[in-house]
């Protein structure tokens, strides 16, 4: 396989896939076709498991409560097997999560993911997201409910 190639299929498994199906469509499914069987997320949330299965559980879970997020891929870079990439993810809160039900609110977060890739697929994923900036908003709508009830 070239090069060229190879930095294609990672670029097109994390922005056509991984960001395209399994962020902005829900179609977790897609995880199975991009995910080594050995799969580790480096930085696991702690309510999802760091596997292939985990993750898909965490994608769902992330889809019910922003149904309509869209991920905005800032930058993408690949040198040998790694892959980094900014994003900036907007959706509007409607489902549940950490137990509080959609207050309605927009709300951004932005991130970064590295991708460790073997024989083709992803094997390795560390990342951070803005999760204090994110979380606020819908903290505070949460709370301005709760003073009416």
């Amino acid at each position: 396989m070239s090069i060229d190639f190879a930095r294609e299929k990672m670029r097109n498994t994390y922005v056509n896939i991984w960001i395209g199906e399994v962020w902005n469509k829900g179609n977790v499914n897609f995880v199975d076709s991009i995910f080594h069987p050995d799969f580790e997320d480096h930085r696991p949330i702690p309510q999802f498991p760091g596997n292939v299965e985990g993750h898909k559980l965490m994608a769902a879970d992330w889809h019910q409560a922003f149904p309509d997020v869209v991920f905005n891929i800032e930058d993408v870079i690949i040198q040998g097997n790694l892959l980094a990439a900014r994003y900036v993810a907007e959706g509007t809160h409607t489902g549940v999560i950490l137990g509080i039900q959609g207050t309605g609110v927009p709300v951004s977060l932005t991130g970064i993911d590295i991708f460790g890739f073997e024989n083709g697929l992803v094997r390795h994923w560390w990342h951070e997201e803005d999760f204090d900036t994110f979380i606020k908003p819908i903290l505070a709508a949460d709370a301005e409910r709760k003073k009416k009830i």
